[in-house]
């Protein structure tokens, strides 16, 4: 049988009230965070990629491939006024000079792309940081028990319900046939629940 009560989190040992009343609203701000922060991961990581590509660009090269795209384009726009019969002379000398800004635009990409982060090791690292970034916000404070479910429903695989906290006592409300559901393992699976039914 579920336990359906929301059971607390001890609070730490304080002679200070206001302190304890602060500590258990902690883990009911931290958790809804870290659960947006893994639905999401895929974009924060693109963002975050992108923020520092940004912070890292280089603005000379920026600016030489805006300025050589610019020329280029105007020289285009020019040439296409130009009849290569009639304009014989000029049309090709329109095209020549068409023909090298091209190449230098080239190389100024090329300059510009091996001279900002690797964007294939980028984005990985920063995966990896956004995937973390849950855990270490989950760890700053202690993960209530929201539910206890019995022990047997979810075995093996019952010790995973308690993430993050692996190696946390069991919670003296949860009897010895029952196992504790962390506040964020209780929430991000409803959420879940929630998005999958809607889609049906």
């Amino acid at each position: 049988m579920v336990v359906v009560e929301v059971l607390s989190e001890t609070a730490p040992p304080s002679s200070s009230p206001e302190w304890n009343l602060v500590w258990q609203f902690i883990p009911w701000i931290i958790t809804p965070i870290a659960i947006a922060i893994q639905l999401y991961q895929s974009q924060l990581a693109s963002f975050l990629a992108d923020a520092v590509r940004m912070v890292y660009s280089n603005r000379e090269h920026d600016e030489k491939v805006r300025k050589l795209a610019t020329d280029l384009s105007l020289l285009r726009s020019e040439q296409r006024h130009l009849s290569p019969v009639n304009d014989f002379a000029l049309y090709f000398k329109k095209d020549r000079a068409i023909i090298k800004l091209q190449e230098q635009y080239d190389q100024a990409v090329r300059d510009r792309s091996s001279s900002a982060p690797n964007s294939l090791l980028l984005k990985p690292v920063t995966m990896a940081v956004i995937n973390l970034l849950p855990i270490l916000l989950l760890n700053l404070s202690s993960q209530p028990t929201a539910v206890c479910v019995p022990y047997a429903a979810f075995w093996p695989f019952h010790w995973l319900l308690r993430f993050p906290m692996f190696s946390s006592p069991v919670d003296s409300r949860c009897d010895e046939l029952s196992t504790e559901v962390s506040l964020f393992v209780f929430i991000h699976l409803t959420i879940l629940f929630l998005r999958r039914a809607l889609r049906k």
